[in-house]
């Protein structure tokens, strides 16, 4: 249970993971459930140049803003080489065609060239035992047929663009430094399969960066150089739009979040001094904000 400045109350929701049967003995097992990540502009942040994200980067807060955005730098499978993270909750994944193959493993459990061996652990025999689709499962002429629907998806236009209250909780966004990691725009490089995502204007609202969101929101599990704390900034644009999407408006990582208010408030870390200055406004200009994030 919290409170606004203005006297008005609101409570937060934290999950409880329990899990009832298992493989074996659990060692070192760290749990943090996910809901998945939203699939439209993909093509899109896969374009952005890697040297404009890194120049969004601040590890060591130079600018003394608070705000101490980091890349992650993951494993590429295919290249066998490290390079700049940008998709997943934890910026762990660093293309989309890498993204997919680990989509089709361990969310369906269907090999790829890239990754050829059965999701199993040593525990699972009847997993191990059982009769597969062939090596890989699927082909890489679907397989990339796949890949590029999850690069072509097109990102819904900001609706009540003028609406008086819309553009007051523009101004607010902009005061509150939501900015600083949600950066507004952006610009697209060149893209080496879809010629139509390059050099575009774009209005994510994300730096594609780690930030430490502080303890409530942490989940104990690193992800290459993503502390337990960090999580990269998700985009903005479409997020009002999740309940006729998705049919509901949980938001965050796990869901937690019964709506954007409650999503800005479980903020912490770098972003800690906005949700103190946002629990300071006003009611109206609360609601302000939020028309303008349900605008996006």
């Amino acid at each position: 249970m919290g409170q606004f400045d203005d006297g008005s109350t609101y409570e937060l929701r934290e999950p409880s993971i329990s899990i009832n049967g298992n493989y074996g003995a659990f060692g070192g097992v760290n749990i943090s459930p996910r809901v998945a990540n939203q699939m439209i502009g993909l093509g899109l942040l896969e374009a952005i140049a890697e040297e404009d994200i890194l120049t969004l980067a601040d590890p060591t807060d130079q600018n003394n803003d608070g705000i101490t955005g980091r890349p992650n730098y993951v494993w590429d499978f295919k290249q066998l080489d490290r390079r700049l993270g940008r998709f997943g909750w934890k910026a762990n994944q660093p293309d989309l065609y890498q993204q997919t193959c680990g989509a089709f493993l361990g969310d369906i459990g269907i090999t790829t060239n890239l990754f050829s061996e059965q999701n199993c652990t040593s525990s699972q025999q009847d997993c191990q035992n059982s009769t597969h689709g062939g090596s890989p499962e699927i082909t890489e002429d679907n397989l990339i047929s796949v890949v590029n629907y999850t690069r072509s998806l097109a990102v819904p236009i900001q609706r009540n663009v003028e609406k008086i209250e819309v553009l007051a909780g523009t101004k607010i966004f902009k005061d509150l430094n939501c900015s600083g990691c949600h950066i507004p725009k952006m610009e697209t490089s060149i893209h080496p399969y879809v010629p139509a995502l390059s050099n575009q204007k774009i209005q994510p609202y994300t730096d594609l960066l780690l930030h430490d969101m502080g303890p409530g929101l942490a989940d104990n599990a690193p992800d290459y150089l993503a502390t337990g704390s960090e999580w990269r900034t998700p985009p903005l644009w479409g997020i009002g739009l999740f309940q006729i999407v998705n049919g509901h408006t949980n938001y965050l990582h796990d869901g937690r979040a019964r709506n954007i208010e409650e999503a800005i408030l479980w903020h912490g870390g770098e972003a800690e001094n906005s949700v103190e200055e946002y629990k300071k406004l006003s009611i109206d200009d609360r609601g302000n904000l939020l028309e303008f994030l349900n605008s996006l």
